[in-house]
């Protein structure tokens, strides 16, 4: 198996957070797998003889089976070294175009593409394992976000709640 390869799932996203990182130094996007991705996506849990597949969970809820997938801010390597990553790319449908300073809607249809890596597993010498980074999406049709309250994290709520019924300063 190649050291890295790129894997593209597609599906309808949720709580789309790819210009600010979440509270555990993130970026990521909630992703329902339409059928093709989700057979990749066990393709990616099964792993082979020499390396174990990616421990990332799907789950399901009322709208269907779903992963969460992240981009770190940073990442230490074994060395102790730390390395930085920008955040991901993100492009309207062109696939080239790139979206900047938009909110991307829950529901909107979305390409993502992940880089696929093998790693050593912590702790031993010498078994591997793969695992996946959100490298960059295409929004294939885009949803616009609403500012209501049900597309906004409890702490997103808690930062707006009460600021609009400040009267404007002149």
């Amino acid at each position: 198996m190649p050291k890295m390869e790129f894997v593209y799932l597609q599906g309808k996203t949720k709580w789309f957070r790819h210009s600010a990182p979440n509270k555990f130094g993130s970026w990521s996007h909630d992703l329902y797998l339409d059928p093709p991705s989700l057979e990749k996506w066990k393709e990616l849990q099964e792993g082979s003889e020499d390396i174990q597949g990616i421990k990332n969970q799907l789950r399901k809820d009322e709208d269907g089976y779903f992963v969460t997938l992240r981009r770190p801010v940073e990442k230490q390597l074994r060395t102790g070294k730390k390395i930085g990553f920008a955040p991901p790319d993100v492009f309207m449908a062109d696939g080239v175009t790139p979206l900047r300073d938009i909110n991307i809607g829950n529901g909107s249809d979305v390409t993502t593409k992940l880089e696929v890596y093998t790693h050593f597993i912590p702790g031993s010498s010498n078994k591997m394992a793969r695992a996946i980074r959100w490298l960059s999406s295409k929004i294939d049709n885009l949803v616009p976000f609403e500012n209501k309250p049900s597309e906004f994290t409890k702490e997103e709520q808690r930062a707006v709640k009460g600021l609009a019924e400040q009267p404007a300063q002149f």
